[in-house]
């Protein structure tokens, strides 16, 4: 790897733990920049993808990397919905999809059943919301995407560790991976408990604070795992400087 596209990289992951320890802060002291805040965040995640496409001559594998920068910039997508557009059901669908890349990632050789395998539990899922639509007035589609990606993220995490513990992929890779899966589902976790707890519309002062915390814990976790993930495609073999 030239000195050039090293200092690149190094340089974009300090802007990463920048960009990381001051939206943090401004959440963690809850200033009033709701909007800047949100554009840092996703400014990072743009950079994560970033991070992927220089990989691209220095990668694992050919179909590694390009599974692993389509999973993120399905991430980019999702996170636009989500962050900037305000459209949490497509943001939440198209994070199904990012789920079951990585899932094809892990095993690119059975990528065929995989797709089928998720198709019947969408299509299982799809049945159910449909017959529960008879008994419950208003069921929003939320609910049945939210569902389905729970699905595909404990599958993603199961795959990630099962990988680690396999020794599929080199090392620190298989350890990046699966510990970025793991940090991802910490992140999901927080988000479903502020959303609970968000509907809830606590009074008590104990039911606010544990909302205050778990917001503030969705992207102390995400970020570190997107940044994980991001560097997993790298060849770290080849991060010596060349002449």
């Amino acid at each position: 790897m030239t000195v050039i596209k090293k200092f690149i990289i190094y340089a974009v992951l300090i802007l990463l733990a920048t960009l990381y320890m001051t939206f943090l802060y401004l959440d963690y002291n809850r200033m009033n920049t709701f909007y800047t805040t949100y554009n840092l965040k996703y400014i990072s995640i743009l950079l994560c993808f970033l991070l992927s496409l220089m990989a691209m001559d220095h990668a694992i594998s050919p179909i590694d990397i390009r599974l692993l920068q389509t999973g993120l910039f399905m991430t980019t997508l999702a996170d636009l919905c989500l962050l900037v557009l305000d459209k949490f059901t497509i943001g939440v669908a198209v994070f199904c999809v990012t789920q079951i890349i990585y899932c094809i990632r892990y095993n690119s050789h059975k990528a065929y059943p995989t797709v089928v395998r998720f198709l019947m539990i969408f299509e299982v899922l799809a049945i159910l919301y449909i017959l529960l639509g008879f008994f419950i007035k208003n069921l929003e589609t939320l609910f049945w995407v939210a569902t389905a990606y729970a699905i595909c993220l404990m599958t993603s995490v199961i795959r990630a560790i099962k990988l680690c513990q396999a020794k599929q992929f080199p090392s620190p890779n298989r350890y990046m991976i699966a510990i970025g899966m793991v940090l991802f589902l910490l992140c999901d976790i927080n988000v479903g408990l502020s959303n609970v707890i968000q509907l809830l519309k606590p009074q008590s002062i104990f039911l606010t604070y544990i909302y205050n915390i778990s917001t503030f814990l969705i992207w102390f976790f995400y970020l570190p795992s997107q940044v994980l993930l991001a560097m997993s495609g790298y060849n770290f073999c080849q991060l010596r400087i060349k002449n």
